[in-house]
């Protein structure tokens, strides 16, 4: 099928959300809008929903008490000049950390978000937040502790249907799908080594072959190797894996992967992502989430 009748096909429903992929994501913002707001906050995350893109990328680690905070870094010295681990810190920790302290878009001349009340976000606030978002949910610790604690959330939200929840460690997400086997999820580090070794041979993990991956996300290369080839995304299409690419900031790079098949793109800058879907006409319809 060309990509172009492929995507049109894939748009044509504005039906209540059942399936994290109908309609099909294709603008998926890395932390929110991170390039005007500091990264994975509420700040970051209502930007970028209201640009309308489909999708909000995040990450998660387990903090001291079992609470689940949104952050991609093991600390937060990066965003807010933090150098406390993740891991050693409490609910209580957090009204006194300025997630805009150190954000800056002209090399440090000015800091826009600095004491404006920006503080780390926990995972339950911003699913309760943003009640009709999708989000993208990336497994940082590895084990089983941290995948438990977010089914629950997850579960306890009613949000099974609007994520799909990914991760490098192959015994994070082999625990969540145990956990919450009917919520979508993407192939593990692991996973997608091996099928980059054997897919050729018609070879699939055997999560893939039981229904409880979605999606393949991935960066256009590993290493020198390209890994957004022909017979890989005629892989994909075969066993109903959603192709996704990050993270992607260039224009006409953004062109070329939707060009060749890519269905997905995850990038810094959502509101350059959006303009491209409105170009290939495939932004997804507005939907509404139904009831569990």
């Amino acid at each position: 099928m060309n990509a172009w009748n492929f995507f049109m096909k894939s748009t044509d429903t504005s039906l209540p959300l059942t399936d994290f992929f109908s309609p099909m994501p294709r603008s998926l913002a890395h932390r929110g809008n991170s390039v005007d707001f500091p990264e994975n906050t509420e700040a970051s995350f209502r930007s970028a929903n209201e640009m309308g893109v489909d999708v909000i990328e995040t990450d998660v680690r387990l903090m001291k008490d079992g609470e689940v905070l949104i952050s991609h870094d093991p600390d937060l010295k990066r965003c807010a000049g933090d150098e406390r681990l993740i891991s050693s810190l409490t609910g209580d920790d957090l009204s006194s950390i300025d997630m805009g302290r150190l954000f800056t878009k002209d090399q440090g001349r000015t800091f826009p978000h600095k004491d404006k009340g920006i503080t780390p976000l926990l995972l339950r606030d911003a699913l309760a937040l943003f009640p009709e978002t999708r989000f993208n949910i990336d497994l940082k610790d590895p084990g089983s502790e941290l995948a438990e604690q977010t089914a629950r959330i997850i579960q306890g939200a009613s949000a099974e249907k609007r994520v799909c929840v990914g991760s490098f460690h192959h015994s994070s997400i082999k625990a969540f799908r145990r956990f919450l086997p009917e919520t979508a999820t993407s192939l593990s580090q692991k996973e997608m080594l091996m099928v980059i070794l054997f897919y050729r041979l018609g070879w699939s993990p055997a999560a893939v072959r039981r229904g409880r991956v979605r999606a393949v996300q991935i960066p256009e290369y590993a290493g020198p190797y390209r890994l957004i080839r022909p017979g890989f995304i005629r892989w994909c299409g075969a066993h109903n894996l959603v192709l996704q690419v990050w993270t992607v900031n260039e224009k006409e790079k953004m062109q070329q992967l939707f060009s060749e098949g890519v269905e997905g793109i995850f990038s810094d800058i959502p509101g350059l992502l959006l303009e491209v879907c409105r170009d290939y006409s495939i932004l997804a319809p507005p939907r509404q989430i139904s009831p569990s």
